[in-house]
């Protein structure tokens, strides 16, 4: 099973993907987040200061996650859709 939440900006995605965390019926899962926080670290602009280059980076990342079996992350494709009609 995967879960992806998508929505704007501090909203509270990765806070309640870290409480899923704290259920047993989710002790089988991989959970992602601050992976955002990760590729800005690298030098890479995302959300509302994203480029095109940091949208596409962002992308892989997101189709990577789906070859997983069982993940909750905080973030999804949807969420690359909406920042890249932004970096055009």
């Amino acid at each position: 099973m995967k879960i992806g939440l998508c929505g704007t900006m501090s909203v509270g995605k990765t806070t309640l993907v870290n409480r899923l965390k704290e259920l047993g019926q989710f002790k089988d899962f991989e959970f992602a987040t601050e992976r955002s926080k990760y590729l800005n670290d690298l030098g890479i602009p995302l959300n509302t200061d994203s480029t095109l280059k940091g949208q596409t980076v962002f992308l892989a990342e997101r189709v990577a996650e789906l070859m997983k079996e069982n993940i909750i992350t905080d973030r999804t494709i949807i969420d690359v859709i909406a920042f890249t009609n932004l970096a055009r």
